[in-house]
């Protein structure tokens, strides 16, 4: 039990090493190594900058018998690298029986994702993690939300990071820019 625990706390802490991040498990926080300065700054750090719709989420327990990750298979929408059509595995700590560090990817929502390669081996070398943890995932808006004329920020950062300077919202035209 000990040497299972000890294993799951390696594995976690390698995780959050590759994700830009450091998992705090008391109270769902996230402390980062990183904090970014802007967009531009954390999509020179990912692998790629997609905007996408999540089709399907699976939670797995593919490194031990007691760490949920949540799979969340993203059909490209537009990407600086992928193909539109192109369906990328995000994988994220936690699920909805344990409490993830950060919000979860819901099916059916659109994203902007600023992802890593995962560095894991085998058929899990195909994963992504979020770059920066939270700091990498936008919600699209609902352009159905603009309101008396007044549309809605084209993407707002689902989980801010106090002392990061990146932008909470972003336009139409940043969201182009990242993507093309």
């Amino acid at each position: 039990m000990i040497m299972s625990r000890i294993y799951t706390a390696a594995v976690v802490l390698l995780l959050s090493l590759l994700t830009g991040c450091a998992a705090v498990t008391s109270g769902g926080e996230v402390s980062r190594v990183r904090l970014y300065g802007s967009v531009s700054e954390m999509a020179e750090d990912s692998a790629l900058v997609v905007t996408g719709r999540v089709v399907e989420t699976k939670t797995v327990r593919d490194f031990d018998d007691e760490t949920d990750f949540t799979l969340s298979t993203v059909e490209v929408l537009e990407s600086n690298d992928a193909k539109v059509g192109d369906l990328l595995t995000v994988r994220q700590f936690g699920s909805d029986k344990q409490e993830p560090v950060v919000p979860l990817l819901v099916t059916g929502h659109e994203y902007l994702l600023f992802l890593t390669s995962s560095g894991l081996k085998g058929d899990l070398a195909t994963h992504y993690y979020v770059t920066g943890s939270n700091a990498g995932i936008y919600e699209l808006a609902d352009e159905s939300k603009a309101r008396g004329g007044v549309r809605e920020p084209s993407a707002r950062q689902i989980s801010p990071t106090d002392g990061e300077h990146l932008p909470v919202d972003l336009d139409q035209s940043t969201i182009e820019q990242l993507v093309s």
